[in-house]
């Protein structure tokens, strides 16, 4: 649960996005197994109720004890009858375990498909990170070789054209006793 609050947080959206599809896919699962729950629960109310209510009137006709005998023979509930109820009970029962079970191997394919596709969403992630640090590289690369021609070569040709200039030029100004005397 840490790791998934953790890539929760984390500044990828794509993390973000598959990370929301996967608790939405959770609370949807959750959310029918509540729905069956909550209706087999209000069925089960409704038919104890309906036993209650059974129970009252059976109560108030066996009141009567003229009556206690006629009612045993009526109600008389047979060995088969009985045989048929306790087996559709277990019925009951086991159809329940097995909802139970594929509800189960349900949650745990929706977990198993989360777990691939975010771990393909951080494969992928990591390939265009490591294509941005490419860039980088390369951007980088470009400044120290700019950096070393600015700071050695742009010098050395500066001083050579410095020399060539003044090793060929002529002075501006004389020394020279001819310029003074206006020859």
């Amino acid at each position: 649960m840490g790791t998934e609050l953790e890539l929760y947080n984390s500044d990828s959206a794509e993390q973000r996005r598959w990370m929301e599809l996967v608790l939405e896919e959770r609370e949807k699962v959750d959310a029918e197994r509540d729905l069956r729950y909550a209706q087999r629960f209000r069925d089960m109310l409704e038919a104890g109720r309906i036993q209650a209510a059974e129970l009252l009137r059976r109560l108030s006709e066996l009141n009567h004890a003229h009556e206690l005998a006629r009612e045993k023979e009526r109600d008389f509930i047979g060995r088969e009858a009985f045989d048929t109820f306790v087996q559709r009970t277990s019925d009951d029962f086991a159809t329940l375990r097995g909802e139970i079970t594929v509800t189960k191997d349900a949650v745990a394919e929706t977990k198993g498909a989360a777990a691939e596709a975010l771990a393909t969403a951080l494969s992928e992630q990591n390939k265009t990170n490591e294509i941005r640090f490419g860039k980088v590289e390369n951007v980088q690369a470009k400044m120290i070789g700019g950096l070393i021609i600015c700071t050695f070569v742009v010098p050395i040709i500066t001083g050579l054209i410095v020399y060539l200039l003044t090793r060929h030029a002529v002075p501006l100004v004389s020394n020279s006793p001819a310029a003074t005397t206006g020859a």
